[in-house]
């Protein structure tokens, strides 16, 4: 799915009090998409790491480098970090070659639950996420008569948080619902049966399998963008989701052609560092949008923007170098 920002410009110039985003905010996007660093580059071009070192010597170019440099970090031990970058990093190699060498130097999984409790303050990320979408869910629902009876995930991985979130929402184990293709990543559906849910399997670039208006809540978190049949997708959420009800995206805020390399090189680190999937450096495909431009998508497809934000792992609020974003829309109900 493309998007012309030049007739989002011309629609949304008519309509003074436009209810999302003002006129000015198009026109910066405009603005930034036209003028962009870099080309963007696939991951099998094995250059995505190369092409933003090469232009880190202009004063955009630099941020765009220091938000690799923190992702970097989050792999590699900080023992090694400075003599990661001197003796590898700013020599010309290629991407795959970077990728080994940042697996003789990646972090641990630390197996000291208890130490791991103390220093983050919270058990683990799925109840930090949890928390917080079940916060703006009851803000939004507070006065309201609509009540959420049934919640789907779709996309669930590994359904830890489709779990933590479903206790919060105090839904019965029958009301909470998990739907993933059968296996990808390290997500297989052997991992899942030993969740008491429901785990429904769906095929890619099929109808989901499901009634209409079954469900008052679904979360699509980081799926999104590896949909390949993205308007199938949107209108199979707006036929099962029951008017009034919610959809909790999580997705890259991604604009520029540096933000979809960068966000490239996280799924890389995670595929070829953690996991050793090598052949997806030449397999994977991902189609990204800002926070902008997905709520334009859902607005054709019927859905109200309701209220966003970063996600952080943190109360000082700090933004991942792949600008995740948390949005949740709204099906209206019929009038």
């Amino acid at each position: 799915m493309e998007i012309n920002t030049r007739d989002i410009i011309k629609i949304h110039s008519k309509i003074n009090n436009w209810k999302y985003f003002p006129l000015c905010k198009w026109e910066e996007y405009e603005f930034i998409r036209s003028n962009s660093i870099c080309l963007y580059y696939p991951t099998k071009s094995n250059k995505q790491i190369k092409t933003i070192i090469r232009y880190s010597r202009t004063k955009r170019g630099m941020k765009i480098y220091h938000r690799l440099l923190a992702l970097l970090a989050k792999h590699v031990k900080v023992d090694h970090y400075t003599t990661f970058l001197q003796s590898f990093l700013y020599k010309n190699k290629s991407d795959l070659d970077i990728y080994n060498y940042i697996r003789l130097y990646k972090h641990k999984t630390n197996p000291d639950k208890k130490r791991k409790k103390k220093i983050l303050g919270c058990k683990d990320r799925n109840i930090l996420h949890g928390q917080e979408y079940y916060y703006h869910l009851t803000k939004l629902l507070k006065g309201s008569t609509f009540k959420i009876k049934s919640y789907l995930d779709i996309g669930c991985g590994d359904c830890k948080l489709t779990v933590k979130l479903g206790k919060l929402l105090r839904l019965p184990i029958s009301k909470i619902h998990g739907a993933d293709i059968k296996e990808w990543s390290e997500y297989t559906q052997e991992r899942r049966k030993s969740l008491p849910i429901n785990i429904t399997l769906f095929e890619k670039g099929k109808p989901l399998p499901f009634k209409s208006q079954l469900f008052s809540l679904i979360s699509v978190l980081m799926v999104l963008h590896h949909v390949e049949n993205l308007s199938l997708m949107l209108t199979e959420i707006y036929r099962i989701l029951e008017p009034g009800g919610y959809v909790l995206v999580r997705e890259h805020d991604a604009l520029t052609n540096a933000d979809y390399i960068l966000c490239d090189i996280e799924h890389m680190l995670y595929e070829v560092v953690k996991y050793n999937h090598d052949d997806a450096i030449n397999t994977y495909t991902a189609k990204y949008y800002g926070l902008m431009e997905w709520t334009y998508i859902f607005e054709k497809y019927g859905f109200k923007y309701e209220r966003s934000g970063y996600q952080s792992n943190s109360i000082y609020h700090e933004i991942a170098p792949t600008k995740g974003v948390w949005i949740i829309y709204q099906k209206p109900l019929k009038l």
